[in-house]
């Protein structure tokens, strides 16, 4: 498993190495938005990952770049993040954990807290079905927001 605090290069070099043993090639385009992915801890979304490998690549399309998003998606390289797949956002960091999210400015962070792991279903869970994961959003203003808002008038 990746962890996130690694350099780009060694994450780059750990896709390589996973790439290479489930029998798929290590392309420029893949390894060029993994990266752009892996470099900000914004969570980007689709456009935004096009928009940064496309500087690196003028002419990589965003055909390419949303399969490729897919792909690194399915293969558990990268995680969802968001409701609909028209407005997913990709997070770098495909283990177990929890995100905040800015109201106002959009900010994504990261947030790790074990005990969430283990809520239990809610009532009527097993007649729902299985759950595979759990995912805690909590939304609020940031601190950089909330310092903002203090300076204004």
């Amino acid at each position: 498993m990746i962890i996130k605090d690694e350099s780009p290069e060694r994450r780059l070099d750990w896709l390589k190495s996973q790439l290479q043993q489930a029998g798929h090639k290590a392309t420029h385009q893949r390894l060029e938005v993994f990266r752009q992915v892996i470099l900000t801890d914004e969570h980007p979304d689709a456009e935004a990952v096009y928009l940064g490998v496309r500087e690196r690549i003028p002419t990589i399309s965003r055909n390419t770049v949303y399969q490729t998003l897919q792909f690194l998606m399915d293969q558990g390289f990268i995680a969802p993040f968001g409701v609909h797949q028209a407005s997913h956002r990709y997070d770098p960091n495909p283990a177990p954990h929890h995100h905040l999210l800015c109201l106002r400015c959009g900010k994504v962070s990261d947030y790790e807290a074990s005990p969430l792991e283990i809520i239990p279903p809610p009532m009527g869970g097993a007649n729902w079905g299985k759950v595979d994961s759990i995912h805690v959003e909590l939304r609020g203003v940031c601190s950089d927001c909330l310092s903002e808002r203090k300076r204004e008038p």
